[in-house]
């Protein structure tokens, strides 16, 4: 098809026009890729565990695991580089605690410190109670969770000696 005369200038006008277009829908597409999505930088859990170790670590109390010592807990002053979504919220830095003292007296938001103890696992440091009918009934939890521990000590009010 042969360009109308005197449209010749139209032609280039629009093919610019088509490139900028081009470009900007490109640029746009791969910053929605890169920013859309929200990043775990984490690192192996036997990195971030290493890290932690010994460490007086103080933690907020997210959710219990039903009818265990078990404890999720988001770290407040220690970084695990993990994002975990619990009931539409996100948080960053859930580890699950097991060993937990059930006389405690702490709930969901309350804050205390601790010392981990990275030397026994998770499974063996998991103390199992009576579940009632109630209490098995299906919950959220936080997701995912992939620094499971144990827990070493316990205060309310900081952590004791190192």
């Amino acid at each position: 098809m042969q360009p109308l005369p005197g449209c010749k200038g139209h032609q280039v006008n629009q093919a610019s026009a088509n490139m900028k277009k081009s470009i900007l829908l490109s640029g746009l597409a791969l910053f929605t890729i890169l920013s859309g999505c929200e990043k775990n930088d984490a690192r192996p859990v036997e990195e971030v565990l290493a890290d932690l170790e010994g460490k007086c670590l103080q933690g907020k109390v997210v959710k219990g695991m039903r009818c265990t010592s078990a404890v999720y807990v988001q770290l407040l002053n220690a970084s695990t580089g993990t994002t975990s979504t619990f009931e539409g919220k996100k948080y960053k830095n859930i580890v699950l605690l097991s060993n937990f003292p059930k006389n405690s007296c702490l709930g969901v938001g309350d804050s205390f410190y601790f010392t981990l103890d990275t030397s026994s696992e998770f499974d063996h440091c998991t103390e199992f109670y009576a579940c009632t009918t109630e209490d098995l009934t299906v919950f959220d939890e936080p997701h995912p969770v992939t620094i499971k521990t144990c827990l070493k000590t316990f205060s309310v009010s900081g952590c004791t000696g190192k």
